[in-house]
């Protein structure tokens, strides 16, 4: 049945706008959890107008969100929430298509559409427009964006996306193309470059092997008789996940040789939540749960525990640890509005009509946003000391930033060409790239020019720095297939004018774990447990407590820590140092030798924006204030000297600075670290090495060094973000915020630096690290404690109220998502994406796409891009799959005829579990697929009690149609 496009879909407590023309029933319902069996009661629940329509959706709380219709009776025509913000929509009558939508700051986005119904154009607040143009005869869509830029996608017979061409004026710049194999699943894609990455899949359609463009390939192998995944790297070594029969993670076996392996388990509830972990040591950390909104209570292996409570709508109210305890608030639809930590210093938050973020107050000062009407962010003022510092953006019709006033009033500015790359920053430096979109020259104010070459995988094989015929800077890289380095030719300028050649080489163990070093730090060997704890390095021995806490090396040095895992004192018979914590645990002050050397302010987003430490050449305290633009700092002031620096990024990171009028440039390696400095003259001034995790091989002036962090000279600590890095130990000083992931048991070591693959890898930001695993299978569950509403993370919202809550930096495989408009009270007013059901697709993975909420959009996904890889996953999931699912709620159907109305609460609980296991076993999906399973067939079940038969074969045909329909190519 086709009734208008902007039809509701009722799922997962969500109502939106829906862009298709598939009809949905509208149902009601209140959902009543049974106290005897699940201790949170939450209760939402929805009225009607006579003709079917929700008009209103009440949550737990009693925060009401109210829904108006057209004339008609139709059209969803305004949403107004618990904050009585109000969105409005108008229509085409004729083609049943929304023309315009208004947010809640009175910002109006309109469509227009061809006479099939197909969108032609998207005309901003701003008035800038995007435009699409179909070419029926050739099967392609030419796309015009804001500043006229023009791409061609062309599809084959059956809707399949075959080639790209992008343009640079009025010729094509590059194309890709893809091809397909029986089964509709990618089998090459060819890049600009003419690089082509090869696919195969068995049977069944998974992937089985992934042919790189230098020839080398990894693989994996099936085994469903045990329901086991072998994964086969380019170096052909070996691990394997065992998974249940509901798609549970059971364990991970590591080979360290052909027949050796470390072993990691995970045990599981009836939901599919995880209730243990024992890591490769023996180590157990268990999960308890009494509520359906996450973990009660994490108990780690030296006995220590978290507690969490929830709120009626499963928002985070109380954590208590060692710490104390800490407190969350929230307004009426959900957004976080105070946070008091133990110390009972508080950080609290505003919002616009919109939900972005106006102001944040802190024990540090306060900080204001304002927002154009695009939502784009036009200023940031941050006070500190009682001084405010303001970084103010401007953009362009295509969103991309044009220029950035400092707090000092210096002006930086960008220019970009038509496929939006940087081409430069007049003054500073000019880019130009290869046809694959890499970088391939870069120079500088001062005339040195940086060349990158690549191989065929896109890896750097030479970074060449030159000036005027003469070489400053050159770094020659070699691969193992999998893509470790395992020799680097160095060769530099020193300070001194000197050329200095060196030659570097690598060994990794099977778990690509540095083993062995060599260079002008001589020769260097480590070993490590199971868990990646250094056991040895040249000799010395290393010790831990079962929580990876590094307690002593065999030189004498030893080290204590507080209950939270943060290292309290260091003691190496010469120096002593000791180490204080706010409760955020953020390092506040380090001692030496009972002289207070450094001391530390954060913000309420817990980053630094002032140090004093105590500078050791002139014998006294220095004070240093930073202002950011995003995470990264882009002005210092010295409230001693009154000095004041500015820095300016680019492709490769930071690129210059500049301190009274004069400009130094910064020369970076493939991991982005400081190899040399550059003044205006050209003259090298600063020249740097490091052994393999870091540590500079001389002392440096310079304090932006290894992977482009800040090293304070005062205590050798790199910083890090959220953490401060020892490079002496090769890992952070206290535990990471995020627990791992389990297809990795590697990054379930919480100080670990980059897996111990510190040439290969970075943590930007001091949180994770997230390796590129795209041949797993299926989604596992992420283990990690309940994250704090502040953290960056999906939380989908299950029928039942159960709030499922995935880090997307965990992800592998593709996700189906539904796509439309957020109405429900917990949501964001504005355009959004909806939940509605997840899946997992081996042909890709959406850890560098994470779909968030509108105040923490990924940083690298424009809005419009987020909409488009929304709207295109939720179209293309293949039509098997979408029969599983459907069968796996038609499995619930007939049961659900036999409850009663007392027994519909019981009932979603059974289908929740229930639902885990015919999802999963059905399909290709993992343990949140089957969650999300089960909680619709547990709906399924309660509707059954008090709706007609008829009412669920609508349903039925419309899970079948949103998922079933290739309607757009898959992106690859």
């Amino acid at each position: 049945m086709t009734v208008p496009a902007t039809s509701f879909v009722q799922g997962l407590n969500a109502l939106q706008f829906q862009e298709s023309n598939t009809y949905s029933t509208k149902f009601e319902w209140t959902l009543y959890m049974d106290q005897g069996a699940i201790p949170d009661e939450s209760t939402s629940s929805l009225t009607h107008d006579s003709y079917g329509n929700i008009t209103s959706i009440t949550d737990a709380l009693g925060n009401t969100t109210s829904f108006w219709y057209d004339s008609y009776h139709i059209y969803l025509t305004s949403v107004t929430d618990a904050l009585d913000r109000t969105i409005t929509a108008t229509y085409d009558f004729n083609l049943g298509l929304l023309t315009s939508i208004t947010d809640a700051e009175d910002h109006t986005s309109s469509f227009q559409y061809d006479l099939l119904g197909r969108i032609t154009k998207k005309i901003n607040p701003d008035l800038s427009e995007k435009e699409a143009i179909y070419d029926d005869q050739n099967n392609c869509v030419t796309i015009y964006d804001e500043m006229d830029h023009k791409k061609i996608c062309y599809y084959d017979g059956i809707g399949r996306l075959i080639k790209v061409e992008l343009y640079l004026s009025p010729t094509i710049y590059f194309t890709e193309t893809y091809t397909y194999n029986h089964q509709d699943k990618v089998k090459t894609v060819t890049d600009p470059g003419g690089h082509t990455y090869t696919y195969e899949h068995d049977s069944k359609g998974r992937k089985t092997k992934v042919v790189n463009p230098d020839s080398s390939f990894r693989q994996i192998q099936y085994n469903d008789i045990s329901n086991t995944v072998t994964i086969l790297d380019e170096n052909q070594h070996k691990t394997e996940h065992h998974y249940n029969w509901v798609g549970n993670l059971l364990w991970v076996r590591e080979y360290t040789d052909a027949t050796n392996y470390y072993l990691t388990q995970y045990a599981y509830d009836s939901l599919g939540r995880i209730t243990s972990v024992t890591d490769a040591n023996g180590n157990t950390t268990f999960y308890e749960y009494d509520s359906l909104f996450g973990a009660t209570q994490i108990i780690y292996p030296d006995s220590t525990t978290e507690t969490f409570s929830y709120d009626a709508t499963g928002n985070l109210l109380q954590k208590a640890d060692a710490n104390g305890i800490t407190l969350f608030t929230y307004d009426s639809v959900r957004q976080l509005t105070s946070v008091q930590y133990p110390d009972q210093s508080t950080v609290t938050f505003e919002y616009d009509s919109n939900g972005n973020r106006t102001s944040m107050t802190d024990p540090a000062g306060t900080t204001s946003y304002t927002y154009d009407s695009m939502d784009r962010l036009l200023s940031e003022t941050r006070t500190i000391k009682g001084t405010p510092y303001t970084v103010s953006y401007t953009y362009d019709a295509a969103s991309r930033i044009v220029s950035v006033t400092y707090p000092d009033q210096s002006v930086i500015t960008y220019e970009y060409d038509a496929l939006n790359r940087l081409t430069n920053i007049p003054g500073y430096a000019e880019f130009t790239y290869t046809t694959d979109s890499l970088l391939a020259d870069m120079t500088f104010g001062n005339g040195t020019t940086t060349s990158f070459q690549y191989d065929n995988c896109h890896r750097p094989i030479t970074i060449q720095a030159f000036r005027n015929g003469v070489d400053l800077l050159i770094m020659n890289y070699q691969y193992d297939p999998v893509g470790n380095i395992t020799q680097l030719e160095y060769s530099r300028r020193t300070h001194d004018q000197q050329w200095v050649q060196s030659v570097e080489t690598f060994q990794y163990d099977w778990l690509d774990r540095l083993v062995s070093a060599q260079g002008d730090y001589g020769s260097i060997l480590y070993s490590y447990d199971p868990m990646g704890n250094r056991l040895s390095k040249n000799g010395l021995a290393y010790t831990y407590s079962n929580m990876n806490e590094l307690l002593s090396i065999s030189s004498g040095t030893t080290f204590t820590y507080d209950e939270k895992g943060n290292t309290v004192t260091k003691n190496d018979g010469i120096n002593a140092w000791s180490y204080a914590y706010d409760t955020r645990n953020l390092l506040e002050q380090v001692v030496k030798d009972q002289q207070v050397v450094g001391e530390y302010v954060y913000d309420g987003n817990g980053i630094r924006i002032q140090k004093t430490e105590w500078i050791d050449s002139l014998e006294y305290y220095q004070t240093t204030i930073y202002v950011y633009s995003g995470l990264s700092v882009i002005y210092e002031k010295n409230l001693d000297t009154g000095q004041e620096a500015t820095y300016v990024y680019g492709p490769t990171g930071r690129i210059a600075k500049k301190v009274n009028e004069l400009i130094d440039y910064y020369h970076t390696d493939h991991l982005g670290s400081t190899r040399l400095v550059t003044a205006e003259s050209g003259t090298v001034v600063t020249d740097a090495a490091y052994n393999p995790f870091g540590e500079p091989i001389t002392e440096q002036e310079e304090r932006y060094l290894y992977s482009g962090k800040e090293r304070d000279s005062s205590t050798g600590l790199y910083y890090y973000g959220a953490r401060y890095y020892d490079p002496q130990l090769g890992r952070f000083m206290t535990r990471d915020f995020l627990a791992g992931t389990p297809a990795n048991p590697q990054t379930l070591n919480r100080y670990a630096y980059c897996g111990n693959n510190p040439l290969n890898y970075t943590d930007p930001l001091g949180l994770w690290f997230e390796p590129e695993i795209e041949e797993e299978p299926e989604k596992t569950e992420e283990v990690e404690e309940p994250n704090d509403p502040e953290d960056t993370t999906m939380v989908i919202e299950l029928e039942d109220g159960t709030l499922l809550t995935i880090d997307a930096s965990g992800q592998s495989g593709n996700v189906l998502v539904g796509y439309g408009y957020i109405t429900n009270p917990s949501g964001h007013p504005r355009f959004q994406v909806v939940f509605v059901v997840i899946l997992f697709d081996d042909e890709g993975s959406i850890e560098s796409k994470g779909i968030w909420d509108e105040n923490e959009m990924n940083p690298n996904m424009s809005k419009e891009e987020t909409d488009a890889f929304v709207r295109d996953m939720l179209k293309v999931v293949g039509t098997e799959n979408a029969q599983d699912l459907v069968n796996a709620i038609d499995a619930f159907r007939e049961k659900a005829f036999e409850l009663s109305d007392a027994n519909v609460g019981k009932a979603i609980a059974e289908g929740a579990a229930t639902g885990v296991a015919a999802g999963a076993a059905g399909g290709p999906f993992g343990a949140a697929a089957g969650a999300v399973i089960g909680a619709i067939a547990g709906v399924a079940q309660a509707l059954g009690a008090v709706c007609e038969r008829d009412k669920w074969h609508e349903i039925e045909n419309f899970l079948s149609d949103l998922i079933g329909s290739p309607l757009i190519p898959k992106p690859t």
